[in-house]
């Protein structure tokens, strides 16, 4: 039996050290080092790719492939597995995508054939496909329409080309000038005054999204486009713009880093890689914001994850899309060939990040199935700082993910970035890609690799966590082994000994009386940060939520850190919450005294005087049971009301010692405790008048006074100390009352000040203060009644 004892203290000792050991493998093992982030890098990446030997990178074109060719080694130097078909990088597909003319004609001309003016694609006009834009070569008339172009008479429309003013071309618009007989339509998006300049005419289109049977000249103009063809005498018009619609093969790039299991989900971060290829006379579309600076930040954030000595729990795939430009080509071609499980999958899209805006940052998502991933990567990313804001979608990746019930994200600029031959590296903003950059790594840190390590404490409370922890480790690990094995002997001690050794009594006393209340205040702080918007989904049937333990428990210790450090109250509305404790405490605590004093002193005397003249309950005493049952409330607005009127008849009334400040607020207070130790006197005292003690004293002829004062008295006292404590909750609950409506400044004034504003770092402080004042008087009150009782004095 002994030997059995001993092998399970051995065995628990044990059990606790893998225990420990298994803690501290698992918080050094995730770790997440996200200071190998560099910006340069993704400079440098958005560098090279925007050159001038990427061609503007249209899918399909050879500096397309060259930019496929550049993404597969970076991802093979940086060592990320093939994700594609086939173990490869690449999952390849075919879609169309337009060429447009590179030696395109536009001029006005005057009859004689000779040129008025000359225009130049991408600067004075662009053409678009999309709705039912297509090649043109037109010889003829022109008609200036402003405006009003739905009201002219279609013969004026017909076998021209009608140029018009409207902040963008629609179906409607087409399909007008098409029934009109018109050869085509030139818009000037920016000639209005009020509106944002939108310069479309600097931008190119590959998007053929409804386009269907004949087509005609679809296009914008700059407004000095317009001015000219306004003003031109001869109204005529020379212009051609050849668009080809080839269907040609390209991929999508997909490289991995395979989580620690298959299990686990997997989050793809994606982004656009192909770009809108070139110009007219040897210009090409940088695309430097949109969208190299995704593709960037994706192959920087790979290299980082590539560096961990961890591995994140999730398997991460990092894809470029391709024909993007194309009515999302690459990515719908995923959707409907996923090499993943989409119902495993969680997408965050990178795209148009880099210019600095008034909003910054956007993170945006469906209303259902991305709501939670958003709230947690906004929610890092406001933790350190960092610049992020919500933002709502129009149609894009993630809505063609988000169709397939695909929890995904879109993070960008919320800038409509132009498409121009102005998107270049020069016009970018490096803070900007950084924040971009780092708000993933964080979230990246959090939720893909664990790392929960607790970085943001300062030394000392590393110190206070490792002895609460240790120090509850060692008094268990002793209080087991004593009542275990009493006799057991460890080298130069037995359980014993340690069990009653000076140590681990004050561990074992701290623990039992301390260590509760500071379990108790951090509750209260748990409790007070627990996120308001907090949120929980199935998706997929997965439950998913926002809520952040790291983050909860962070604020939770930041926010009891706050509540010790004197400097960070001071710039409240209240000033200093150190000095309004100090001096709200004050005025509190002696409304209280002052009011107990009284209620017991008045309370006393009246339930003494009714008990001892009446041989049984008097009808006089239901006067007091009605008054008692009167809600405090009212006994307050009946003060308040009587002190209104005699202010207005007696104006002096109101300096005489300062009645509303605090004898108005004590005598208000003081009513009903006065009623209620007076009913304890009073029944007191109807009790001890039946006992044998009280009749032979009046036997042997002992005066009233005697019988009052010596022997009534003791026992009326006795009582009235065990009901202080009922009697001081009693009081706070009334002051809440009394300090609002007489705007006394005691704690619960303050309280209700502060629970208004939602000032919860304040709130609280407050709120323990004011535990910590009923705690002292209940539990003094509760020493004295041992004290002065000798019945209740062994307790001690």
């Amino acid at each position: 039996m002994k030997s059995t004892k001993q092998i399970k203290v051995l065995v628990t000792i044990v059990l606790i050290a893998i225990f420990v050991t298994s803690l501290y493998w698992r918080y050094t093992r995730n770790v997440f080092d996200e200071t190998q982030l560099k910006t340069d890098n993704i400079m440098n990446h958005i560098r090279e790719l925007t050159s001038f030997e990427y061609d503007g990178r249209l899918a399909g074109s050879e500096g397309n492939n060259k930019a496929l060719e550049y993404i597969q080694a970076y991802f093979q130097e940086i060592g990320l597995q093939p994700a594609g078909e086939d173990q490869t990088y690449l999952q390849s597909f075919f879609t169309l995508i337009p060429q447009v003319d590179t030696n395109p004609v536009f001029t006005i001309t005057n009859s004689d054939e000779s040129i008025y003016k000359r225009f130049e694609m991408y600067k004075d006009f662009s053409v678009v496909m999309s709705p039912n834009g297509g090649s043109v070569q037109f010889q003829g008339e022109y008609v200036v329409l402003g405006s009003d172009f739905l009201r002219v008479d279609p013969s004026e429309i017909k076998d021209r080309i009608a140029v018009i003013e409207y902040n963008r071309l629609t179906p409607r618009i087409v399909a007008h000038i098409m029934e009109s007989g018109g050869k085509g339509v030139l818009c000037s998006a920016d000639s209005s005054s009020f509106g944002l300049l939108r310069e479309f005419e600097k931008t190119k289109s590959l998007n053929v999204s409804g386009k269907a049977g004949n087509s005609i000249l679809v296009g914008y103009i700059s407004v000095d486009t317009y001015k000219h063809m306004q003003s031109s005498p001869e109204k005529m018009i020379d212009i051609k713009v050849d668009i080809d619609y080839p269907i040609i093969e390209t991929a999508n790039i997909l490289g991995k880093i395979e989580g620690k299991s298959a299990q686990n989900g997997i989050l793809l971060i994606s982004t656009n890689i192909d770009g809108l290829g070139t110009g007219v006379e040897g210009n090409y579309f940088p695309g430097a914001i949109n969208n190299t600076s995704g593709l960037a930040i994706m192959l920087e954030l790979a290299r980082v994850m590539a560096n961990q000595e961890s591995l994140p729990y999730e398997t991460v795939m990092f894809a470029g899309w391709n024909g993007q430009k194309q009515q999302l080509s690459g990515s719908e071609h995923y959707i409907n060939n996923a090499i993943y499980p989409l119902d495993k999958t969680t997408v965050i899209h990178l795209e148009s990040i880099g210019k600095k805006t008034a909003l910054g940052l956007v993170i945006a998502s469906d209303p259902v199935n991305g709501v939670i991933i958003r709230d947690r990567i906004l929610k890092y990313a406001l933790d350190d700082k960092l610049i992020l804001e919500k933002g709502s979608i129009g149609y894009g990746v993630i809505t063609q993910f988000s169709d397939k019930k695909v929890p995904s994200v879109l993070l960008t600029d919320n800038d409509s970035t132009l498409d121009s031959y102005l998107d270049r590296i020069e016009n970018m903003d490096k803070t900007v890609l950084d924040n971009a950059a780092k708000i993933l790594a964080t979230y990246i840190k959090r939720d893909i690799y664990k790392d929960l390590r607790l970085d943001y404490l300062v030394p000392i409370e590393k110190a206070i966590f490792m002895f609460l922890l240790f120090g509850g480790l060692i008094s268990y690990v002793i209080g087991k082994g004593y009542t275990e094995n009493l006799k057991m002997k460890i080298p130069g001690q037995t359980w014993e000994n340690l069990y009653f050794s000076t140590p681990n009594m004050l561990l074992r006393k701290f623990y039992a009386n301390v260590f509760p209340y500071i379990i108790a205040i951090f509750m209260l702080a748990l409790l007070a940060n627990i996120d308001p918007d907090s949120d929980m989904r199935i998706i997929n049937t997965e439950t998913e939520t926002n809520v952040s333990l790291y983050l909860t428990l962070k604020k939770s210790i930041v926010y009891i850190r706050n509540m010790i450090d004197i400097g960070a109250y001071q710039a409240d509305t209240v000033g200093n919450i150190f000095k309004v404790i100090y001096n709200s405490s004050r005025q509190s605590i002696a409304l209280i005294t002052t009011s107990l004093f009284l209620s017991t002193i008045i309370g006393v005397l009246r339930g003494m005087y009714e008990g001892y003249r009446s041989r049984k309950s008097r009808l006089g005493s239901l006067g007091t049971l009605v008054f008692f049952s009167i809600p405090d409330v009212l006994i307050v607005l009946f003060v308040l009301l009587m002190y209104t009127g005699f202010s207005r008849q007696y104006p002096a009334l109101k300096e005489m010692l300062q009645l509303k400040s605090f004898i108005l607020p004590l005598l208000t207070l003081s009513v009903i405790p006065t009623i209620y130790i007076s009913r304890i006197a009073f029944i007191a005292i109807q009790e001890e008048l039946t006992k044998d003690y009280i009749r032979n004293e009046k036997a042997k002829g002992f005066s009233r006074q005697k019988i009052i004062f010596i022997e009534l008295l003791p026992a009326i006292i006795f009582r009235i100390v065990d009901a202080m404590p009922t009697i001081v909750t009693m009081l706070l609950s009334n002051m809440i009352v009394v300090e609002y409506l007489f705007n006394y400044h005691g704690i619960l004034y303050f309280l209700i000040y502060l629970y208004n504003r939602q000032d919860v770092y304040r709130f609280v402080p407050l709120a323990l203060t004011l535990g910590f004042v009923y705690i002292i008087f209940t539990k003094g009150f509760q020493l004295l009644a041992k004290v002065i009782n000798p019945m209740k004095r062994k307790e001690i």
